[in-house]
């Protein structure tokens, strides 16, 4: 029984969605490659998406695949699978139909077309509708905090997909602390250029439909020149994209970017000279550091672009509602300086892995997510990571962090990017090798970096090897992908 000092019950994600959107129904609320919506037309075409759907048999708790590369009808469909009760899963490049239906077991398959078999009992509906005159989403009971909303897929060091379950309260609880961090005005327009199935994508959409600004968003690969037209073409205030992005402003033309009032960097790890650089060439530009976790539903760290000249280098502190614990390789917990895993905490901790209790348990500890990132609080209790428990290897009993040499070669401001693997060098055994994107005009040389590496690293994290490479292979998110630059580093070996 509800009793009246009761709090009122949470509304759930889509409907605080929905209050928001009616809220602004004559502004612009999102544009994606050109095509807008209002507040008013984006309900009106979820809302014959919702329909369609429940007419071909949705019921609360089935999963629906919902295909990328389709613009701004991709979140129509996000919005519309969970108005109506469903389970939303992205499907794109990084996974194929077969590895989605096996982990995800869904009823139906939102999309364009469909380019691949449908398996049978897999309800294939194209769209999405064209949006009538009248909104009338569909009245579902909200759901409880704790129900199932969202299956995103992330890969971990095997390579192998992996469906992290994302309660309908963790998405809200996590955009809604997002947004308190954020300087986010009634007239801001934040461009995204991240692919949509990633988590970053997703908090940036729900954290935006939940504000008063507008989203710009784009899943077509960019290069400076379009990242700065594109931000132009936008009217764009704020840039929520990666470290790669932040490094495309530094070395922009003075009259690029000049719309922007701030960035936030989330993905990689956002070097200190990118920084600096950025506070000396843009002096007026803010600059928010965020570290984020799928399994935590989006964001969990974040640094104030105020911060940023006393603590430079660190992802700061945890978003509101959530915390942090550091734990050494005994698992024993302990706060201070020294260096351990990360344990991140919060309402917007995953389900578990679909299908996977092996690997939930051992993701699963100390009343949160062992993140494999390894880190340290400085004196102001805020969070400096150095590397991966996967990227530290010892080079003569001393432990070296593959990081902490990445961030010492991009301070050198010698290449234009690089990566740190382990090899077997045949002196001293295991040791740091580079492998680096010289550029055209950043004069890179041997000698040069290594004068600057020793007075950087101690002596056992100097590399023993550099490799010059056309790229450094990424994920769409911003971050090394480190199984291709293996492959990668496997091929350079062999040739």
């Amino acid at each position: 029984m509800t009793s009246h000092n009761d709090p009122p019950a949470s509304p759930g994600l889509s409907q605080a969605i929905r209050d928001a959107l009616e809220a602004k129904c004559s502004r612009l609320v999102l544009e994606v490659d050109g095509r807008q919506w209002t507040g008013r037309s984006f309900l009106a075409q979820a809302n014959a998406r919702c329909l369609q759907l429940l007419d071909a048999g949705l019921i609360p708790g089935d999963a629906v695949l919902v295909q990328s590369g389709r613009g701004g009808d991709f979140w129509i469909d996000v919005f519309a699978v969970w108005a109506c009760g469903g389970v939303y899963a992205p499907i794109g490049d990084a996974i194929s139909l077969d590895q989605a239906v096996r982990l995800v077991q869904p009823r139906f398959l939102l999309g364009a077309s469909s380019t691949e078999e449908v398996p049978e009992g897999l309800n294939f509906l194209d769209g999405p509708p064209a949006g009538s005159a009248e909104i009338i989403l569909p009245t579902i009971k909200p759901p409880a905090p704790d129900s199932l909303s969202t299956i995103l897929f992330t890969s971990g060091s095997t390579g192998q997909p992996k469906g992290v379950r994302l309660s309908d309260g963790g998405l809200l609880a996590n955009a809604r602390a997002t947004l308190q961090c954020l300087d986010l005005r009634p007239d801001d327009v934040l461009f995204a250029p991240i692919a949509f199935r990633f988590v970053s994508a997703l908090s940036h959409f729900v954290t935006v439909m939940l504000s008063d600004a507008t989203l710009a968003a784009t899943e077509a690969p960019l290069l400076p020149n379009s990242l700065a037209a594109s931000v132009e073409s936008n009217g764009a205030t704020c840039l929520g994209g990666s470290p790669i992005h932040a490094r495309w402003l530094v070395e922009a033309e003075a009259d690029a970017f000049t719309t922007l009032r701030w960035i936030m960097s989330s993905g990689d790890n956002l070097g200190s000279a990118t920084i600096a650089s950025l506070a000396t060439l843009r002096p007026g530009l803010g600059i928010y550091t965020f570290y984020g976790l799928t399994e935590l539903a989006g964001r969990f760290c974040w640094l104030a672009p105020q911060e940023q000249a006393t603590h430079m280098g660190s992802v700061g502190r945890p978003i509101p509602g959530f915390s942090l614990v550091l734990v050494d390789d005994d698992n024993t917990p302990y706060l201070g300086n020294q260096i351990g895993e990360v344990i991140a905490r919060g309402p917007g901790l995953m389900q578990g892995y679909c299908g996977d209790t092996q690997a939930t348990d051992k993701a699963i500890g100390f009343g949160g997510f062992r993140t494999g990132d390894l880190g340290y609080l400085d004196d102001d209790g805020l969070l400096h990571l150095v590397g991966r428990k996967d990227d530290v290897f010892k080079v003569m009993g001393l432990k070296a962090h593959a990081m902490t040499i990445q961030d010492a070669v991009m301070a050198s401001g010698l290449v234009e990017d690089a990566a740190v693997l382990p090899f077997e060098d045949d002196r001293i055994g295991t040791a740091p090798c580079v492998y680096l994107v010289e550029g055209p005009t950043k004069g890179y040389s041997k000698g040069a970096m290594m004068r600057h590496l020793r007075s950087a690293l101690p002596n056992h994290m100097l590399p023993r090897k550099f490799i010059a490479v056309g790229a450094i292979p990424r994920t769409s998110s911003g971050k090394v992908d480190r199984t291709a630059l293996r492959d990668l580093a496997q091929s350079l070996e062999e040739s």
